[in-house]
């Protein structure tokens, strides 16, 4: 399998860019080399393989995010019902590792605001 997509990938190489970079390359061999030029045959190089890897391999979609409101039926549920609900939840998280009194206390108010709420 790995060596059919090496020769996949080998045979889907633009052997027309490789002579144009080729050439490039030749003609920098004996003269002083500027910075552009240098561009030039990166990108040529980079465009070439690029095009090779996506034609064997496919292209690479990130799915698509879900931008949807929480609870958008409810208008009453907003920002601030939501962070106090979310103290709640993590006092009620301490509470249940640690039942100490001072927790209980923190858990038990929070639980009386957030009814209130």
């Amino acid at each position: 399998m790995k060596n059919d997509k090496k020769l996949d990938f080998l045979s889907n190489i633009d052997l027309n860019a490789v002579g144009a970079i080729s050439a490039l390359l030749d003609i920098t061999d004996h003269t002083p080399v500027e910075n552009n030029i240098i561009n030039n045959i990166v990108d040529l190089l980079s465009k070439c393989l690029l095009y090779a890897a996506k034609k064997t391999f496919g292209e690479y979609s990130q799915a698509p995010v879900n931008n949807v409101e929480k609870c958008p039926k409810r208008p009453s549920f907003d920002n601030n019902c939501n962070t106090s609900r979310k103290t709640f939840h993590n006092s009620h998280r301490k509470f249940l590792s640690n039942k100490s009194d001072v927790n209980r206390k923190k858990c038990y108010m929070l639980e009386i605001v957030q009814e209130a709420v």
